[in-house]
């Protein structure tokens, strides 16, 4: 606090993310004057509402006027300097997003292929079904209602999972939370409509013949 043993304040303001717009963590900050708290470096901003290039010079002849110790260097326009430090968390959400694509699109084929091939078996069940009298739009409302069942039942635990998970994603992301309710919703959704859409196979196999079904393995 150097030679002062008394600070007057002037003013309160607001925390504020002083590492970076990632900074998860915002600490009491208490800003000083120089003569009470001198320090060998300083950051200066500077507002213009022109070009922030035509006035690069005019600050350093200014500051020079000022101390002619006093050294300026590394001037940048503020839409450089937020870029570069959204570079490194920029880079891997983009990894992150692709990853998840390409899980997504596995978890898809996988829940229509394992979707189809158990509706695909169930063609014997339904000839059996439909000599017993069952119509064929009963036995495609049983095919969907189970198949939504089973697909609900597993979108609810990928959900678990992901609220679970969502702590150690958070360091990645920036203006979306990882449990947005938006985004795991729309997942789920998405995995629900492909489940269903693989029962699809349900109509055609309700329509076969009893005795053709009742010969099949």
């Amino acid at each position: 606090m150097g030679s002062f043993d008394w600070i007057t304040i002037v003013g309160v303001v607001e925390n504020t993310q002083e590492l970076g717009l990632l900074d998860q963590l915002v600490l009491p900050t208490v800003y000083q004057s120089y003569p009470q708290n001198p320090s060998p470096f300083m950051h200066v901003l500077v507002r213009t509402d022109g070009d922030p290039a035509t006035i690069e010079m005019p600050v350093v002849r200014t500051f020079s006027a000022l101390d002619s110790r006093m050294a300026v260097g590394d001037v940048q326009p503020m839409d450089r300097i937020l870029p570069n430090s959204l570079a490194t968390p920029r880079f891997n959400s983009l990894l992150l997003g692709i990853f998840a694509g390409l899980a997504l699109l596995l978890s898809a084929i996988g829940v229509y292929g394992v979707t189809a091939y158990t509706v695909g078996r169930r063609t014997r069940e339904f000839g059996i079904r439909r000599a017993l009298g069952a119509r064929g739009v009963d036995m495609a409302r049983l095919v969907g209602q189970d198949t939504a069942v089973s697909a609900a039942a597993g979108a609810t635990l990928g959900i678990v999972g992901a609220l679970a998970a969502g702590r150690l994603l958070s360091g990645l992301l920036f203006g979306v939370g990882a449990t947005d309710p938006r985004i795991l919703g729309g997942a789920a959704t998405l995995l629900l409509l492909v489940a269903l859409t693989a029962a699809f196979p349900a109509r055609r196999a309700t329509r076969v013949s009893p005795l053709r079904a009742l010969k099949t393995d």
